[in-house]
């Protein structure tokens, strides 16, 4: 899988805090931090 080498940022800064990252693609996962998409996210807020 080819991930956008700009998006070490992100990574870092979850892992630092702790905390999970929105997206809707797939460059994120396997990468040891939770993922969020946007239905995952709406789903937990509507409960």
């Amino acid at each position: 899988m080819n991930r956008d080498p700009n998006d070490w940022e992100t990574v870092a800064l979850a892992l630092a805090l702790p905390a999970a990252i929105w997206k809707e693609d797939y460059d994120f996962f396997g990468c040891g931090c939770p993922t969020w998409t946007t239905q995952t996210l709406l789903l937990q807020i509507n409960q």
